[in-house]
């Protein structure tokens, strides 16, 4: 019953996110608890020829222009002529896939200025960003001190209650 109660409020509120268009923090009890239901959300989204949610998982070695790129081109593989994206710039291939929201796992492993960049992008594109982790992982990373992401509100999956 704990779980259904889990994943039901994580649903809820990342709905409420999209349908707003607001940034958030998912806490989880330990890395990747909350993938399914994540996957299982972005999932229900997806419509041919557009992306209005998609999921990525940080790796230390990765920087902001590795991810766009990744990015850029996931987009486009779903776009109905990806051929012709090849020359346009990620805020508008953004635009033309529909991106509205952008859920990074284990976003700790990012450093600060790689954080920075990915952020100013998607406010920039006007696309929702939801980062996922453990609290402490967070902490440690400084992330939850950004000044922006310090205002973001929170959903802690280890504060649900226990039925």
């Amino acid at each position: 019953m704990n779980e259904l109660i889990k994943i039901t409020k994580t649903v809820n509120w990342l709905e409420t996110k999209l349908i707003n268009g607001e940034c958030g923090i998912l806490f989880e009890s330990h890395s990747h608890s909350s993938f399914n239901t994540i996957q299982n959300f972005i999932e229900s989204y997806e419509r041919p020829f557009q992306t209005s949610v998609t999921y990525y998982q940080a790796f230390s070695e990765e920087n902001a222009f590795e991810l766009i790129d990744t990015l850029g081109e996931e987009l486009t593989s779903k776009l109905a002529s990806p051929l012709g994206y090849r020359k346009k710039s990620i805020l508008d291939i953004i635009k033309d896939a529909g991106l509205k929201m952008i859920v990074i796992d284990d976003c700790h492993f990012y450093s600060q200025d790689t954080l920075e960049k990915l952020l100013n992008l998607f406010s920039n594109s006007q696309v929702s960003v939801i980062l996922v982790g453990e609290r402490q992982s967070m902490a440690i990373a400084q992330i939850l001190n950004h000044p922006l992401v310090s205002q973001w509100n929170c959903l802690d999956l280890n504060l649900i209650v226990q039925i």
